[in-house]
């Protein structure tokens, strides 16, 4: 008896609205294949209206050429936008439309000109660049377009500095999203063990840099038991370019004090080349790329290192870790050290920390009311705003990790914060999910959607399971 697999490429639609006009496409959108690039062309317009662009439907501008090429890997909307000749208010801010007012010159009044957008993370809304009599000259000869004026906005804070064991600290005013260095001083008789600000652990290193959005505390530690001095490896962070289907990876590497470092870098491999479960821990051995810094040898200082990878299509996903080995002396053994291995999924999973960052930090549950929760942390760059946040879950009875991607569009229980909605700063959201019986095994993941100089973006976080046991209950 002979069995044979067979498989095909997932397909989905590709919904496309135009009105007061028509479009072309060069292929069939009702059932397109994974991956498939699909060109759309703008068509005649209705008598009065011109092409202006085409549009994602949150209104943000993707291109006002007449041709474009989207590759297809869900279900995807699209809008060939067609507007008046004359008549047409735009009212714009930062690369997306807020609203369109369609009216003649002399009907325009104060009342059409519409509320105050969102302003970006360190600026506030200020002014439309237009008045509403200066719009209604400007009618007279045509469509108008409004832009949002911001002017930055800086909020100070004050940060607390513990160093040394000293019992009076010193006080410095930040400005907002300004970073925040410092040096632990040498304390006779002890050691220096970490760095806290407010009540958690930051940093183990002697030197500390972050970044605060309120009043801190910051707070040098010392023991008089000894600390072993180990190098660190850190993947700081993962970055994936759609358009040129790369992906960026970057490496933060420290070795002690008077310690220097043998080899430094990162090991790659892709899924197709590499299972977390079956070949073992990711090293340089195993590994489908070994990259290293030649400039990283024989260097005491941290050193950062960058590695582009070129062809990566969205989804796919990467397993990564930092690496560095380093010796005190030529008579000394040679000290290596791994970083976390970070999965990487393009298009999904990406930017942990110079953009925005999605995780969950905790999971509990409690056998006495059966409620399991879910607690995840989210954060933007600079100069963003959070448009949705929150976590998606599902049960192991309804989602495979094996065979799917965990997302919002799949995931049974798609949890919202509404209050992160417009938010610049850090965002914690807890949910909590009752009837959880001991065996049960629950997915989640947090996720994180902002807008970024007119750029939206989608951030995962890694993937997060439990499993519940009847042990397992709520830490006091």
């Amino acid at each position: 008896m002979t069995i044979t697999l067979t498989t095909q490429k997932k397909t989905y639609q590709l919904t496309v609205t135009a009105a007061n006009g028509s479009f072309t496409a060069n292929k069939d959108i009702t059932s397109v294949a994974y991956g498939t690039d699909v060109t759309l062309t703008a068509g005649t317009a209705d008598s009065g209206y011109k092409f202006i662009g085409w549009y994602q439907p949150n209104g943000k501008q993707l291109t006002a050429d007449t041709e474009y090429t989207v590759n297809i890997t869900s279900n995807y909307a699209i809008e060939a936008r067609y507007q008046q000749t004359s008549g047409v208010v735009t009212f714009m801010s930062n690369g997306n439309v807020v609203s369109t007012v369609t009216k003649p010159a002399d009907k325009f009044t104060d009342s059409d000109m519409p509320s105050a957008p969102s302003a970006y993370y360190g600026y506030q809304f200020d002014k439309w660049s237009m008045t509403a009599d200066e719009i209604k000259t400007a009618l007279a000869d045509g469509n108008v377009t409004v832009n949002a004026v911001f002017v930055p906005v800086k909020n100070t804070f004050t940060v607390t500095v513990y160093n040394g064991e000293k019992e009076t600290p010193t006080e410095t005013t930040y400005e907002e999203s300004q970073w925040i260095s410092a040096t632990a001083e040498t304390v006779e008789g002890k050691n220096f063990a970490y760095w806290t600000l407010g009540d958690n652990i930051i940093c183990r290193n002697r030197k500390v840099s972050c970044r605060v959005s309120e009043n801190s505390i910051l707070r040098a530690v010392y023991t008089a038991e000894a600390v072993e001095s180990q190098g660190t490896a850190t993947l700081r962070s993962a970055n994936y370019n759609v358009d040129t289907k790369k992906l960026t990876v970057n490496a933060y590497l420290t070795v002690p004090e008077n310690a220097v470092i043998v080899s430094a870098g990162l090991v790659a491999s892709s899924s197709a080349n590499y299972n977390p479960s079956a070949n073992g821990e990711l090293t340089a051995n195993n590994a489908q790329f070994n990259k290293v810094s030649s400039k990283a040898v024989g260097k005491s200082a941290p050193v950062s290192y960058t590695w582009t990878k070129g062809s990566v299509s969205p989804q796919d996903v990467w397993y990564i870790r930092a690496h560095v080995s380093y010796k005190y002396d030529s008579e000394s053994e040679i000290q290596e050290i791994y970083g976390e291995l970070i999965t990487v999924t393009a298009g999904c999973d990406y930017d942990y920390a110079e953009k925005g960052t999605a995780s969950i930090n905790a999971t509990e549950y409690d056998s006495n009311s059966k409620k399991a929760r879910f607690i995840a942390y989210l954060t933007v760059p600079e100069n963003a705003v959070i448009s949705r946040a929150g976590l998606v879950a599902s049960p192991a009875t309804a989602f495979d990790p094996t065979t799917t991607l965990l997302t919002y569009e799949n995931a049974a229980y798609k949890k919202i914060s509404t209050k992160a909605v417009g938010k610049s700063a850090p965002v914690s959201y807890t949910w909590t999910k009752g009837n959880v019986n001991s065996g049960d095994t629950w997915y989640a993941r947090a996720y994180l959607v902002y807008t970024l100089n007119g750029v939206e973006h989608t951030v995962y976080g890694k993937l997060t399971s439990l499993t519940i046991t009847a042990e397992k209950t709520n830490p006091a």
